[in-house]
């Protein structure tokens, strides 16, 4: 019975406004339908105490927040400015740690951890909007949309120029 095999999943929904916890009766059999709150999961991972200078922590929050708002329904203009300052330290701090040319082959971080950079970045460059002249990007630039699809707000300062640099550093070393 593959009822029985999967009996343990979960409907992760961005649309879902809180969880839902409900026993549906269908011929004698209980079934359940669970949602992943995932708007306030996010929003709680992005308020969660971690640190800057933890570089295993911070590239998988960017990459996890990256990607699991790709279509920026929560990382928008509608963030509140605890939120942008969070994002902000989030890029910044992985920006900072990127591998150094002058380091050459040894680095000072772990190669996993150069991994996770390289892996946040290139999620932040390429989910960043294209510059053609169609209708979607046309209302991005009225948003003041920047790198990954961010609101300039959320970005430091020369996010996008430093993140094709990180980037390039990354893949040399």
């Amino acid at each position: 019975d593959c009822g029985a095999v999967f009996s343990d999943t979960v409907d992760v929904n961005m649309k879902s406004v809180k969880s839902v916890d409900v026993a549906l009766l269908d011929d004698n059999s209980e079934k359940k339908e669970s949602k992943i709150p995932v708007r306030r999961v996010l929003k709680a991972l992005l308020r969660a105490r971690w640190r800057e200078e933890d570089m295993f922590q911070v590239p998988l929050l960017l990459n996890t927040i990256l990607k699991i708002d790709s279509d920026r329904s929560v990382l928008n203009s509608d963030m509140d400015e605890e939120l942008c300052h969070r994002v902000r330290r989030l890029i910044a701090a992985t920006l900072e740690n990127r591998p150094k040319r002058r380091s050459g082959i040894t680095q000072s971080l772990s190669d996993y951890i150069i991994y996770l950079i390289t892996d946040s970045l290139a999620t932040l460059v390429h989910s960043t909007p294209g510059n053609s002249n169609d209708e979607a990007n046309d209302d991005a630039k009225k948003e003041d949309v920047g790198l990954g699809g961010l609101p300039t707000a959320a970005l430091p300062v020369g996010a996008a120029s430093t993140a094709l640099l990180a980037l390039t550093r990354c893949v040399e070393v």
